[in-house]
């Protein structure tokens, strides 16, 4: 048996193997199950219980294959310029989602692709006389570059058009904002009234912020960290304005 029918069968070995695991229901829990986790604090079976072995194999193999999609999404992150870099292109593009879970996803996918790269340039040796090995490693590493370069540019489009939004609606709401401030609203009370008023990128990012001082956050800190996130120099200028301000205690802005 060649090493190339033993690869493509252990990648057909695990692809029925997720497929069954997601047409098999799965059990139903029992009432100990059940009531499990309200005895924590006072019942070390319904610990055990609410802590027992996973038997899900999706979950077994998401445990086990952790460690390596870790690595796997620290080197993606040097290969596109480092973490932070890409956090601040990430901030940029608005997504909904943590910034770990896109790292995650994205090394996910970056495996999946160089598997089927490297399953294609089997394939593609099969009856030449071209070496298995030089052809598997060619077919990874242009799929995996491929994938890279498409979830980048992607990202880096997406950041964009944020950032081009949020500064077509920046003369708007600077109006509105002065307006409010002209009323005699503290810049706390006219962000959050003008956040309320607008639905665009800069209204969302300006709620963001409210929410953020609402936790606790000092209204400065939020401010540069929202213009981080915008990507646009004129606005990021004027919140850099306003966090001055505040920080040297300008009357008007309290």
């Amino acid at each position: 048996m060649t090493p190339e029918v033993l690869l493509l069968g252990l990648v057909l070995g695990c692809g029925l193997w997720m497929v069954a695991s997601l047409l098999i229901p799965a059990p139903k829990p029992s009432l100990a199950q059940r009531i499990a986790p309200y005895l924590l604090d006072v019942s070390a079976e319904a610990r055990e219980i609410h802590h027992g072995p996973e038997r899900n194999p999706l979950v077994i193999a998401g445990i086990v294959l952790s460690p390596m999609l870790l690595t796997l999404a620290t080197r993606v992150d040097a290969v596109l310029g480092g973490r932070d870099s890409q956090r601040v292109v990430f901030g940029r593009s608005g997504r909904l989602e943590k910034f770990e879970d896109y790292r995650l996803r994205r090394a996910v996918f970056v495996g999946s692709a160089s598997m089927g790269g490297g399953l294609l340039g089997v394939a593609l040796t099969l009856g030449s006389s071209v070496p298995v090995g030089a052809s598997v490693l060619g077919g990874v590493m242009v799929a995996a570059l491929l994938t890279l370069v498409a979830h980048d540019s992607a990202l880096s489009r997406q950041a964009a058009r944020r950032s081009e939004r949020i500064r077509e609606e920046f003369p708007t709401l600077l109006e509105l904002l002065g307006l409010s401030l002209a009323a005699g609203d503290s810049l706390p009370r006219a962000l959050f009234r003008v956040s309320r008023r607008a639905h665009g990128e800069l209204g969302r990012e300006w709620a963001r912020v409210m929410e953020e001082v609402d936790g606790g956050a000092m209204l400065g800190s939020a401010l540069r960290e929202s213009a981080l996130r915008m990507g646009s120099p004129p606005v990021a200028a004027f919140v850099e304005h306003l966090a001055q301000a505040l920080d040297r205690g300008a009357p008007w802005l309290r």
